[in-house]
Order: structure tokens, then C-alpha cells, then sequence
């Protein structure tokens, strides 16, 4: 098995478990969406990441996990939410991970 396959089945077996908790927002990337986040990234895109996104449907993943003890006013649970391509050309999130800023 190839890196590329194993990232692709680890990908497809965490959408997997977030729709048997309940999720169903999740899609995949638009190809006009990919084309633009490629643009506004200057055609830094990589191709792997592209190829997941337009293949396994990330895109509005919310992923939680517990990160720390429950207190009062907080469950000890965070979240990321898997942005769309769209939106990463807003919030300029891939951008600052390729810069490393």
C-alpha cells in the first residue's frame, strides 16, 4: 500500500465513524473550488492534498475530541471544523500552513 492509498483509506475510515456519529454536512471539493484555492495559493496546491479533497468528503468535517478535563463552564472537548476550499481561500488557512506562518 502505497503513503498516498493509506492517507486516501485513513481519510475515508474517519468520514466513515463522524457519519455514524451523525454527521452528514460533509462533501466533497468542487473542482472550480480546487482550481481557485490553487490560484490564490499561487499553484502552491499540493496535488495529494487536492486529490483527497475531491475524493473523500472532508469538507465541513467537524472533528471534537477530548483535550482536557471537563470543568464548569467547559466540557474539556475542542474542535476543528475541515474547511472548504472556498473557505480557505478566505481565511487564508492553507496559505499560512504552506508559509508556515
Amino acid at each position: 500500500m502505497t503513503e498516498s492509498s493509506a492517507l486516501h483509506n485513513a481519510a475515508k475510515a474517519l468520514v466513515e465513524r463522524a457519519e455514524k456519529a451523525g454527521q452528514s454536512r460533509n462533501t466533497l471539493a468542487a473542482p472550480d473550488e480546487l482550481r481557485q484555492l490553487n490560484q490564490e495559493l499561487g499553484g502552491r496546491l499540493p496535488g495529494w492534498y487536492a486529490e483527497l479533497l475531491a475524493s473523500v468528503p472532508l469538507c465541513g468535517l467537524e472533528l471534537g475530541w477530548q483535550a482536557g478535563e471537563p470543568e464548569d463552564d467547559f466540557d474539556g472537548v475542542e474542535w476543528l471544523d475541515w474547511s472548504s476550499p472556498h473557505d480557505n481561500c478566505t481565511d487564508g488557512s492553507v496559505l499560512a500552513l504552506l508559509d508556515g506562518t
